[in-house]
């Protein structure tokens, strides 16, 4: 069975009056004017009966259904300017400041500058977009005078208390029917999914969210805002229990930066990294247990400047420990480029502390961080070798066909032993092997295939060994331990 990931937008065509969304677009007021978010969580939940969970679901629908809007964006077919007005779609939105600021996703409002909104007592409103962020699925509008007095604002709550097994309500407005609200609990926490978003970090949920959720809440008990609901996993469309929202840290984040500047400045440590799996941090010794591999390094970049490398294992920044290398870049980008933070690392097996200051991310930062493109894997066959990975040297036409820089020396991979499951069964032909170490000894260049055949050979039985590859441009590094004596 295939499975889709399914952004949750509603496609509606209906004509509007034109002179409705003529107004000019609100100017973005001063850094720190605005207050994101209700004064206190609207539900009390030391006063509700654990025991009766009916009462607090009643209450969230009560208190903070009325902060979440149906979003329509409004816009035209084509060019021409004669053709009326229509609303393209549907979405959800959270009010987020008295001066009618709503959350949603980009891909909500990412085709239309204007929108209609519907309150929960079906009032319509008109909002602009003042600002859109495609790397985090992310935008805010903001209605147009006169604002209603009475405006209803969520409670922005903190996505880092979030545990798996708490108990959450999805709201929003699918399939044009606002308000709706199902409930369920947290999945998992962290996920990131198979869409071109840089930066994911989302929340997974079993409550039931469906096409039209999309920008809508994600709540806690106390009725607080930790997540907006972005996407479900679905071989069909429709909800099946696993949903994602994003965490409400990083979109209030987000938001604040659109509001204030209308784009967001982002963080950059300058490094491409992977997670540190048990096989590779014994590999790499050291003694670390969790933390971010750095698989390259971006020349004249932040981190080059304190001397990181690849192989080095970065383990917190600032305060906050890192247990994965998606965690290690949403944390970066969080913070304003030229903020100073303090960065620990493990290289050559030894702790290390420094401070840096972090770059930039834009663009061109961002391509150099993208992922290698996927090939077809290594073909199966004797080795003849104690690694059970076959090479050949490097030659010109290996060069050309495989993107291999003139300056950059390896071998190239050609074949896995059958029967192989571990990380070498990911190797693909045309890798390049750059350098390869065990846990008992230091990184080794890899210049021939004679020289590659002499260490791998001179392994011996339980060694845990960790090789870097370049595919496509990108490095990673693989990790495996060597098995009894069979044949290669």
């Amino acid at each position: 069975m295939r499975f889709h990931l399914v952004t949750l937008f509603t496609l509606a065509l209906i004509a509007l009056n034109t002179s409705l969304y003529s107004q000019d677009q609100p100017k973005h007021p001063p850094r720190g004017s605005v207050t994101f978010g209700a004064a206190a969580p609207p539900i009390d939940k030391s006063k509700n009966d654990p025991d009766n969970m009916r009462n607090v679901f009643v209450k969230i629908s009560e208190e903070v259904a009325p902060a979440v809007v149906a979003v329509m964006p409004v816009g035209r077919q084509s060019n021409d300017a004669s053709l009326p007005l229509q609303v393209q779609g549907l979405g959800s939105g959270i009010i987020i400041s008295k001066q009618g600021h709503i959350l949603t996703n980009y891909h909500v409002i990412s085709t239309a500058d204007t929108a209609q909104i519907k309150l929960a007592d079906q009032t319509l409103l008109t909002a602009v977009k003042i600002g859109g962020d495609s790397l985090s699925d992310l935008a805010v509008l903001q209605i147009i005078v006169p604002i209603p007095d009475k405006l209803p604002v969520a409670f922005l709550g903190n996505s880092d208390n979030l545990q798996p097994g708490d108990w959450v309500a999805a709201i929003g407005s699918p399939f044009n029917l606002s308000s709706t609200i199902t409930a369920g609990i947290v999945s998992a926490l962290g996920r990131t999914v198979e869409l071109d978003l840089p930066y994911q970090y989302f929340i997974q949920t079993d409550a039931a969210i469906n096409p039209g959720n999309s920008g809508g809440a994600l709540v806690d008990l106390n009725g607080a805002i930790v997540g907006v609901n972005s996407l479900i996993l679905s071989p069909s469309g429709g909800f099946i229990g696993i949903g994602f929202a994003i965490p409400i840290n990083l979109a209030r984040r987000v938001a604040e930066e659109l509001v204030y500047e209308g784009k967001v400045a982002r963080g950059y440590l300058g490094i491409s990294v992977q997670d540190l799996t048990p096989m590779l941090a014994k590999a790499l010794g050291g003694g670390v247990k969790s933390g971010a591999v750095v698989t390259a390094v971006v020349d004249k970049g932040p981190s080059a400047k304190l001397g990181l490398e690849a192989g080095d294992v970065i383990v917190s920044l600032g305060r906050h420990l890192i247990t994965s290398a998606n965690e290690l870049v949403n944390l970066a980008a969080a913070h304003r480029p030229g903020t100073k933070v303090k960065l620990t690392f493990f290289k050559g097996g030894k702790k290390e502390e420094a401070e840096l200051t972090l770059g930039q991310h834009d663009k061109k930062t961002q391509m150099q961080q993208a992922k290698p493109a996927e090939g077809a894997p290594a073909k199966r066959s004797n080795t003849g070798n104690k690694c059970g990975v076959a090479v050949a040297d490097i030659n010109e036409k290996t060069r050309q066909k495989y993107g291999v820089p003139k300056e950059t020396s390896g071998v190239a991979v050609t074949a896995v032993t059958p029967g192989i499951l571990d990380e070498r069964a990911m190797l693909q032909t045309g890798d390049i092997i750059t350098r390869i170490k065990s846990s008992n000894g230091d990184w080794n260049t890899i210049n021939s295939r004679k020289s590659y055949l002499s260490y791998a050979n001179s392994l011996n039985e339980k060694d845990v060994v960790v090789m870097q590859v370049l595919r496509g441009g990108q490095t990673q590094f693989i990790s495996f331990e060597i098995e009894k004596a069979r044949k290669m």
